[in-house]
């Protein structure tokens, strides 16, 4: 193996290794959504809305991961480097539900086509869980969420 090869293939596995050590900076919380209380994980910060769910293979100890924006907005979302099916669904101001949609995993790093969604209505919270949570705990669009302790 040549030395330009040795140092890109270090520099990748120095970013997964960032990705993964910073993968646990999210806060926790829990919700009630419809009749349902779940532990998620916040993303606020910059950083933190943009790498999302991405390069995790398990859930850990939560049950999903709650996205809150600065103001309401069209939301866009992608599936690249996420590796666990998720249904998303896209919240007002309010916490009130407006719409879901299930995505496929992606199979690898180096994969390019995956899947994708964006918001038809504005949102200001998106909740990404295991895909088909909403359905199988008899979430509807209308509900909304609120935080508990």
């Amino acid at each position: 193996m040549d030395w330009p090869l040795r140092m890109r293939n270090l520099f990748f596995v120095i970013f997964i290794l960032t990705l993964v050590y910073e993968s646990h900076a999210f806060k926790r919380a829990k919700l009630k959504l419809g009749k349902v209380e779940i532990k998620i994980d916040v993303a606020k910060k910059t950083k933190d809305l943009q790498k999302g769910m991405m390069f995790k293979t398990s859930w850990g100890d939560i049950e999903g991961m709650l996205f809150v924006f600065p103001k309401e907005g069209f939301r866009s979302f992608w599936m690249k480097n996420t590796f666990l099916p998720l249904s998303i669904g896209f919240f007002d101001k309010k916490k009130v539900l407006l719409e879901v949609y299930d995505l496929k995993e992606s199979k690898s790093m180096t994969q390019k086509n995956f899947d994708s969604v964006k918001s038809k209505t504005r949102a200001k919270y998106v909740l990404e869980v295991p895909k088909g949570w909403f359905k199988e705990n008899n979430v509807q669009i209308g509900d909304a969420f609120k935080f508990i302790d």
